[in-house]
């Protein structure tokens, strides 16, 4: 099915044979002020850092939602959000290969008008900056963790400040996702990391464990499931910028399909691994769960230090859809103007996000909220919903299968997984 899907996007992403052939000699991309300069490999390590991660935290957790079926729904839901992630790109150059959209937010519009460009805008908006919010909570728990084995018992207000103010120098510093790829990489090496203490530290304490239940599949938590494990393959509002830094464009479709599998390995590891040793007593964060000791301590550093990295790279495309909106770019004002109203914007979104980090008591509830209302409208809906807009229903079987399970996917996990996170929450508040 994968290797269909690459096929199917490779040879409808140029188009028909007379753009084939214009592309081989004039593909001139409009990226506004930004150079295609960066790599396919950058592009593969960006797709991963952004989408695994938190994800591997939350995958364990996500098992005992739906039981063992989740193995299921993890490699449906790649496959989805890689078909998906395709076809979003494809409308960028709805046009023809030699005009490009400005982003995500420009595809809603070009689809439904203003009203399209708007509510596209508030979904967008609002997952790039629940995930960011995420990372600032999820470091919040693991630094507390860490001092709280140390016998350091920290507000932990202060520790979400610390990180905030960790990740405001690369992210008030560099300006496009290219100049922060080199992130990515450690970020990617930090999950592998985690992936293997995961095992390493079940295994070694499997016999204790010999207790904990497993279910094959829970009827009940099925929608929660789907919502939090979709919410795991959530790169889709970021695809746009990743692939316009990219010098070969056409390697989009490869690239994507890598990042998409590299994902879905890691967190079927991180689900089976977690589930098969913790079973319905698995945390979410992962970390939770795992005995105290060097394996743990070095994995929350891990983690740790991987969401540092990763958070600049989702608030950098947050904060480029902002700028253009404003016009915050040497193409409209000196470039000593454009630095100082990015740095300023980007300053006080980081600031707003850490309030808000502040008062949120539960990872894994709240992430799972965020996929429910935003995650699976902005992967799953929307690129469908836009697509067959912009190229009138012309598509294939294959074409209208892909959307239609998408869109059922997206509306079932949308409304009742939301329903399922609200009161979960609820329940922690009281």
């Amino acid at each position: 099915m994968a290797a269909r899907i690459s096929q199917d996007i490779e040879l409808r992403t140029v188009g028909s044979k007379e753009e084939q052939l214009t592309s081989k000699t004039e593909y001139n991309y409009d990226v506004g002020e930004y150079e295609r300069t960066g790599s396919s490999f950058g592009a593969f390590f960006n797709i991963v850092c952004v989408v695994a991660g938190t994800g591997v935290l939350q995958m364990a957790y996500a098992f005992t939602l739906a039981g063992w079926i989740s193995v299921l729904i993890t490699v449906v839901s790649a496959i989805l959000a890689t078909y998906t992630g395709s076809i979003l790109i494809k409308c960028l150059y709805y046009k023809g290969p030699k005009h490009r959209l400005d982003g995500y937010a420009a595809i809603g519009e070009a689809a439904f008008g203003r009203f399209g460009k708007i509510f596209t805008q508030i979904f967008q908006y609002s997952i790039l900056l629940g995930v960011s919010c995420l990372y600032l909570i999820l470091t919040k728990i693991s630094i507390q963790d860490l001092t709280n084995q140390l016998g350091l018992h920290v507000d932990s207000k202060i520790w979400v400040t610390t990180a905030a103010c960790l990740i405001w120098i690369p992210f008030a510093t560099l300006r496009t996702l290219k100049e922060v790829s080199w992130l990515a990489l450690f970020g990617v090496i930090a999950t592998i990391y985690v992936v293997i203490v995961i095992g390493i530290a079940g295994f070694t304490h499997l016999e204790e464990n010999q207790h904990q239940r497993h279910e094959t599949i829970i009827y009940s938590g099925l929608p929660m499931g789907i919502a939090s494990i979709s919410f795991c393959f959530g790169g889709t509002p970021v695809y746009p910028h990743i692939e316009q830094t990219m010098k070969r464009p056409k390697d989009w479709p490869k690239v994507l399909l890598y990042g998409s599998i590299t994902c879905c390995v890691i967190y079927l590891c991180a689900g089976i691994f977690g589930y098969y040793v913790y079973g319905q007593s698995s945390q979410s964060p992962i970390f939770l769960s795992l005995p105290e000791g060097a394996l743990n301590t070095t994995s929350t550093i891990a983690i740790t230090l991987h969401v540092l990295l990763a958070a600049p790279i989702m608030l950098t495309s947050f904060s480029m859809e902002l700028e253009g909106y404003f016009k915050i770019s040497t193409s409209y004002r000196s470039r000593t103007r454009s630095f100082t109203y990015r740095l300023a914007l980007r300053t006080a979104i980081l600031i707003i996000l850490t309030i808000i980090a502040m008062f949120v008591k539960d990872f894994g509830a709240f992430m799972s909220l965020v996929g429910a209302i935003s995650n699976t409208m902005v992967i799953f809906i929307l690129p469908v919903v836009c697509y067959l807009k912009l190229f009138n229903f012309r598509r294939s079987i294959f074409d209208y299968v892909m959307c239609f399970i998408c869109i059922v996917v997206g509306v079932i996990s949308c409304i009742l997984g939301t329903k399922d996170a609200i009161v979960a929450l609820k329940s922690l508040n009281n």
